[in-house]
């Protein structure tokens, strides 16, 4: 007799830091890093470039969030 076919799933609980916002500033972290490692070379003001369109991104998803209020 076979036995029955086990399905496994994983629920993932969305938390407070995991807003849209959140991740573009976990992003615009990540490319400042890598920036860091090619400081010296050609690329260092493209990933200074989007590391300030990742943070613009947050700025804006927060504003439509409205946890951020224009001035």
């Amino acid at each position: 007799m076979r036995s029955p076919i086990r399905l496994v799933t994983r629920l993932r609980i969305v938390h407070q830091q995991d807003r849209p916002a959140e991740l573009c500033r976990r992003n615009a972290d990540n490319t400042l890093e890598t920036a860091q490692w090619a400081r010296g070379y050609p690329r260092f003001a493209e990933y200074k470039k989007i590391e300030a369109a990742w943070r613009a991104l947050a700025e804006n998803q927060d504003w439509l969030d409205g946890t951020l209020y224009p001035a």
